[in-house]
């Protein structure tokens, strides 16, 4: 009888830690992206900045014309960052309707994200309409913004893929099961940092269930 609850717990820990690791790798992933989405909304101003400086050195009396691909690099910025916030909102409390908000926000901000990601730098040809407003005398300038036209492109198809991930994981996790976890002995964890390190710290005999979940966090 013994043996046969020991296999239990043993399975029960199989199951029970990989929903652990699943909701971390979440959160790492949306964190990376969150710090991914500021640097570029802080990138594609800059960028604006400079295009702006060009184009008043070249047509001083003339507006510049719309850089398409700074403002959906900026926009794809903006959604990360507004994401990855709609995560922490949705994950700090952990519920089925939550979850599914999240995802079905997150998965139409991505097919918008796609769509005009395809439009901008695919069915545009902004290289030729950057070498049409740029005359010979400043091919430095027509170089500058051709690279970092295609960082552009680079940057926000490595994000997009990032976001399709986050959102992959999101609805296996939602498919797993929601239910918060109180596995995690937090008394123990408070009492290691006030006890004295002169004192032995002796372990407390706990109930099988308290030993099985000790090293699983609450996801709650």
């Amino acid at each position: 009888m013994a043996q046969h609850i020991e296999v239990k717990e043993k399975l029960a820990m199989i199951i029970e830690c990989p929903r652990c690791c699943l909701y971390y790798s979440i959160k790492l992933v949306n964190l990376i992206m969150l710090f991914f989405g500021i640097a570029i909304i802080i990138y594609s101003l800059w960028l604006d900045k400079k295009w702006h400086q060009f184009f008043s050195q070249l047509h001083p009396t003339s507006p510049p014309p719309f850089p398409w691909f700074i403002y959906t690099c900026l926009g794809v910025g903006i959604v990360v960052f507004l994401s990855t916030l709609c995560y922490y909102i949705a994950f700090n409390s952990i519920s089925n309707y939550t979850i599914c908000a999240y995802i079905f926000i997150a998965c139409c901000l991505l097919f918008l994200e796609v769509a005009v990601i395809v439009i901008i730098f695919f069915k545009m040809d902004v290289v030729a309409q950057i070498a049409s407003i740029i005359d010979e005398c400043h091919k430095k300038i027509e170089s500058f913004l051709t690279f970092h036209l295609k960082i552009s492109r680079l940057i926000v198809l490595l994000i997009s893929a990032a976001q399709m991930n986050a959102v992959a994981l999101s609805v296996i996790f939602w498919a797993a099961g929601m239910e918060p976890r109180t596995g995690c002995n937090q008394s123990n964890v408070v009492s290691g940092f006030t006890q004295s390190f002169l004192v032995p710290n002796f372990p407390e005999p706990d109930d099988a269930s308290t030993q099985l979940f000790r090293r699983c966090e609450i996801l709650s």
